[in-house]
């Protein structure tokens, strides 16, 4: 799973939280990061706050441990943010792919 390792960072959150109950965090952390990017996620400062909220708001609704939160979500938005390149990538390959001319 793409988040969960990011979950996980520090290890003794998994002394806090069962196993699991991070799978199912780093699952709608994927759902919801994939719904709500965009391609240019990486240059708006509003899309980066709303993924940003959006990730908090998961995090406290599982009860992640509040003094390790601020480092999984610099490292979910990392993660998300090379999402969004690779998604921008994916797409100019099959826009050129496609013959299309104007990116």
């Amino acid at each position: 799973m793409l988040f969960y390792d990011a979950l996980t960072a520090d290890d003794i959150v998994k002394e806090f939280m069962e196993d699991e109950t991070l799978k199912k965090i780093a699952k709608e952390l994927t759902r919801a990061i994939q719904k709500n990017i965009s391609i240019d996620w990486s240059v708006r400062k509003s899309a980066q706050a709303g993924m940003r909220k959006i990730i908090k708001r998961l995090l406290k609704y599982y009860d992640y441990p509040p003094e390790h939160a601020k480092k999984a979500l610099e490292t979910v938005m990392r993660q998300a943010e090379k999402m969004c390149i690779n998604q921008m990538d994916f797409v100019l390959m099959k826009r050129a792919a496609d013959g299309e001319d104007e990116y």
